[in-house]
């Protein structure tokens, strides 16, 4: 095959792949494909395409959406003619046409992520300038026909939603290099508020723009009316803009007034005499919000008025920046604008001005402003010019010994600094100080001559009171060096009612470099007493004495550490608790890490006056799904029963009624007496002796949330082996009038009861002296602690395998002894009638009282249950022993103010013997005929004991044995009689 014939082959093959390329790239299917794939790979405003056709002299998209931050742009069908191939070969642009038809801009949607985040520094001055004024420095190769765009924006109200709609109809053309080109605007917006005191907004602007040969906008004119109707303007008002921009021989002038009739109330001139962005110029205003509200169509602003002039100069490539003039302005209602500017109400500034920022100097010649309402307010003076750079520390002055500025606080309003204080209410009366600036060894000096003070001062959050009556005072100390700064309060004193409640001395700084963190440390004082009087206070204990005081250091950066020493001195509980309370002191740590887990620790010391115990509360706290989460532990030594009284004086809510006696007149307690966290605690505590026991190895978790506290797996050693294992839950309803319940499970083994009966009589022998087991189960409902111990319902079983019972214990044998013969021989004289041997009934009587005063049990068991009524009920009572059996029931009838110990004990046994006791008890006549399968045999009449707890009354047992002689000699009248 010949070189030719290849070659035609080759260049044939070629053209057909061209064709083929040309054919797919031209194919509106493949464009648009094209086009989605970019779209999705993200990062421009364009985030759907229905259709996407580019020609050779034609381009047609359909279905376009467009996010822009604040809004979103819907286009259903636009086309522009232009010649392609020209510009894909960088000869500019020429659109013959572009049209769009139908579109709708939308500004009700949401703010896009990060949009209006402000940023530091000043690149933002710098692109807001030359983003507005590059297009006239730039070459445009751009030749612009047949504009016709039409469509709607919908605009917001005040709280977002659509508040109206203006029709924009934009058409023009001729612009191209060497020409001038006109284009025309019209826009009309309705409101859609019928309430409204503009209804409708009329604009008709015009630009006309002309390209140099060399392709740069040579000069821009706008001029542009607008036009307001409605209820409260049926003749119409009109406002009118102006603004031109020109090039010539490398300067550039720009200019832009505001016009409301032959009035001009606001105008901008600047110039740059090299072309650059660097522009000096000057301002003047006059205007009023009147002048602008008609066309805010229906949004509110704030009532305001400006007057003054003055000039500037700006280098956006710098930051540098000068600014000059005298400005008076009144305002009221800048909560509109901003909320947190509402509290100002109606004020007024007053600025006499010549500043600059020059690189990083900042110079005075002139500075005199003052801020005042219906206070006086403050002013602001320069008393000398200076020029201080803030990091080379190098000041300019002509008398380096005297003050640079003098701060005068005649009387600021403290509701000023509502929008400061988020969520927060602060009342009282003005603020008032005087500070001076100066310099001293390279440092800017802030310094008080005139101690900042303010009185009557009341602070609430959400409406909830939670200080009142305070006076401020604080003498302000600040520095500023290339080192760093530094802020100190020395001191800060609260005051209420001439009582010193809070004095703090703090110190604030920090040292210059990146990811330094802020330090912090000082000390201060408290009065307990003054503080928790405070409403604020309520949650916490009420205490009648005692100081706090301590010291502080914190170091402030990418992780946050905090440590508080601090010390509880000559504390006094409230009124009507007895507890002695100690002194206390701790040293609190506290790390913030980066993913907001705070890790603390607080060992704490108290000292009873010649006994010490200690407490450490460690753990994290952390963030879920519900807000905050603790995990801790709390450990502790020895504890006594008085201690209890004064831990809860001490950590427990004041409001809550911990410590305080029952108390029906007393109101209900708004929120539980623990903190309101949610968490969980393991808990333990070597010793905690209680009165009667002494409680060892004291385990256990506490589950706390807002209104409920559990105990989970709680156990604790007691006596000589015996142990506890224990549940409960507390829970509290802040809308009843006995919020707390509480429900529990208590299980005990190898109770030794003697203990127990000894603390309530210790003169007496123990009642039962055994070991039990016990298990119970109660709830109960109060007000308070106090409510629930006394208030407790439920039931018990006790259950022993071997002990001793004595409530049988009489006095018989000692009254035999008294008087033993005139009882027999009046038997004896009885029985000798009928020619039979005299008993010794006296010995019998003796022997019966002397064994069933201490019966040796091999089993005994009790089974008691508490209702409303509060009398505990003993429904099964049983003792078994090898010569005796009892069974019974019985009561202890509650008594409103009486102890359990003391309130009225009834019990009915029935007793059964065998054995030498039922020989004895038979020879007395106190025996039933028959015996069981066991060989007990029933006493003929029941056993009644009274008394209490603390003193168990056999009397009528005492009595049984008494008569049983006599009654037993009258049965032999009774057989003798034939009775």
């Amino acid at each position: 095959m010949s070189a030719r014939r290849i070659l035609l082959i080759l260049a044939g093959v070629s053209a057909g792949v061209l064709a083929l390329a040309a054919a797919v790239v031209l194919n509106p299917s493949a464009q648009t494909w094209a086009a989605r794939t970019a779209i999705a790979k993200g990062g421009g405003p364009v985030t759907s395409v229905e259709r996407l056709e580019v020609g050779l002299s034609r381009v047609s998209v359909q279905g376009m959406r467009v996010e822009l931050g604040e809004g979103v742009l819907t286009v259903p069908s636009a086309q522009a003619r232009l010649s392609v191939m020209p510009a894909l070969l960088g000869r500019g642009y020429r659109l013959t046409g572009l049209s769009a038809t139908g579109w709708t801009l939308d500004l009700t949607g949401p703010r896009a992520p990060g949009a209006g985040r402000p940023e530091g520094g000043y690149p933002w001055l710098a692109r807001a300038v030359s983003g507005a004024l590059s297009a006239f420095d730039a070459r445009l190769d751009l030749a612009l026909d047949g504009v016709e765009l039409d469509g709607t924006v919908v605009f917001p109200d005040e709280e977002g939603r659509p508040g109206g709609s203006a029709h924009v109809v934009i058409t023009g053309g001729g612009l191209g290099p060497g020409r001038e080109g006109r284009f025309r605007c019209r826009a009309t917006a309705q409101v859609s508020d019928p309430s409204a005191a503009v209804s409708a907004v009329s604009v008709e602007a015009t630009l006309a723009a002309s390209i140099g040969a060399s392709g740069a906008i040579t000069r821009a004119d706008l001029e542009g009316d607008a036009r307001a109707t409605g209820p409260k303007f049926p003749g119409g008002i009109g406002l009118a803009c102006t603004g031109w921009v020109a090039r010539d021989a490398g300067r550039a002038s720009y200019s832009v007034s505001l016009i409301r009739g032959a009035e001009t109330i606001a105008r901008f001139d600047a110039a740059s005499p090299d072309g650059s962005l660097k522009m000096a110029g000057s301002w003047q205003l006059n205007l009023r919000d009147s002048d602008l509200a008609p066309f805010a169509l229906g949004r509110s602003l704030p009532t305001f008025y400006l007057a003054g002039g003055g000039a500037y100069e700006v280098d956006p490539s710098t930051g540098d920046i000068r600014a000059s003039g005298k400005l008076r302005a009144a305002a009221d209602r800048l909560g509109v604008a901003a909320r947190g500017l509402g509290a100002l109400g109606h004020v007024e500034l007053l600025a006499d001005f010549d500043v600059a920022r020059l690189g990083k100097a900042l110079r005075v010649a002139r500075l005199e402003t003052s801020l005042a309402g219906a206070s006086p307010g403050l002013s602001v003076r320069a008393l000398q010019p200076f020029e201080f750079n803030p990091e080379s520390g190098e000041l300019k002055v002509a008398d380096p010994s005297g003050d640079l500025v003098g701060i005068l606080i005649k009387g600021v309003p403290l509701s000023w600094l509502k929008g400061a204080l988020a969520g927060l209410e602060l009342r009282g009366g003005d603020a008032q100080g005087e500070f001076v600036m100066r310099a001293e060894e390279g440092r800017l000096a802030l310094r008080t001559k005139v101690p900042l003070r303010c009185a009557g001062v009341a602070l609430a959050a959400s409406g909830r009171p939670l200080a009142a009556g305070l006076d401020l005072s604080a003498y302000v100390l600040a520095d500023y060096a290339p080192q760093g700064w530094q802020f100190q309060l020395a001191p800060l004193e609260v005051r209420s009612g001439g009582v010193r409640v809070v004095s703090l001395d703090a110190r604030f700084g920090r040292l210059a470099g990146a990811d330094r963190a802020v330090k912090a440390a000082g000390s201060w004082s408290v009065s307990l007493p003054a503080l928790l009087s405070q409403p604020g206070a309520a949650a916490y204990p009420r205490l009648t004495g005692g100081d706090a005081s301590g010291s502080f250091e914190a170091s402030l950066g990418s992780t946050r550490e905090i440590r508080v020493k601090l010390a509880l001195a000559n504390l006094a509980p409230a009124a009507g608790i007895e507890a002695q309370l100690p002194a206390v002191t701790s040293e609190i740590r506290a790390d913030f890490e980066p993913d907001g887990r705070v890790r603390f620790g607080a060992p704490i010391h108290m000292d009873f006056g010649g006994r010490t115990s200690d407490l450490a509360f460690t753990g994290t706290a952390s963030r879920d799904a519900n807000g905050r989460y603790l995990e801790a532990t709390l450990g502790g030594t020895r504890f006594q029963t008085a201690d209890l009284p004064a831990l809860g004086a001490l950590f427990c809510r004041g409001d809550a009624g911990v410590g305080e006696p029952a108390d029906p007149a007393r109101p209900a307690p708004a929120a539980p007496f623990w903190p309101a966290v949610r968490g969980r605690i393991a808990v333990k505590v070597e010793d905690l002796a209680l009165d009667a026991l002494d409680l060892r190895d004291l385990r256990g978790t506490l589950l706390v949330d807002a209104s409920s506290l559990s105990v989970e797996a709680g156990s604790a050693n007691f006596g000589d082996g015996g142990a506890s294992r224990f549940e409960a839950t507390l829970a509290f309803a802040g809308d009843a009038a006995r919020p707390y319940t509480l429900r529990a499970v208590v299980a005990l083994d190898n109770v030794d009861s003697a203990p127990l009966f000894r603390a309530i009589s210790p003169d007496k022998p123990p009642v039962v002296e055994g070991r039990f087991d016990v298990a119970a189960r109660f709830t109960s409902g109060g007000a308070g602690l106090a409510d629930l111990l006394s208030g407790a319902q439920g039931d018990l079983k006790l259950l022993s395998k071997d002990g001793r019972f004595r409530a049988l214990q009489t006095d018989v044998a000692e009254s035999i002894r008294q008087a033993p013969s005139r009882l027999v021989g009046a038997l004896d004289s009885v029985t000798s009638l009928f020619g039979k041997k005299t008993e010794n009934l006296g010995t019998a009587l003796v022997e019966s009282a002397k064994e069933l005063s201490e019966i040796r049990y091999d089993q005994m068991g009790v089974s008691a249950e508490r209702g409303p009524d509060m009398d505990i009920r003993l429904t099964e009572i049983t003792l078994i022993a090898p010569e005796e059996r009892l069974e019974g029931k019985g009561r202890i009838a509650y008594a409103e103010g009486t102890a359990v110990a003391d309130q009225a004990l009834a019990v009915d046994l029935d007793m059964a013997a065998r054995g030498h006791l039922a020989k004895i008890l038979d020879l007395l006549g106190l025996l039933k005929d028959g015996q069981d399968e066991l060989g007990y045999r029933p006493l003929n009449q029941p056993i009644h004991l009274g008394g209490s707890l603390r003193g168990v009354d056999p009397g009528q047992w005492r009595e049984t044995l008494l008569q049983a002689p006599l009654k037993k000699g009258g049965g032999l009248f009774d057989k003798l009689l034939g009775r």
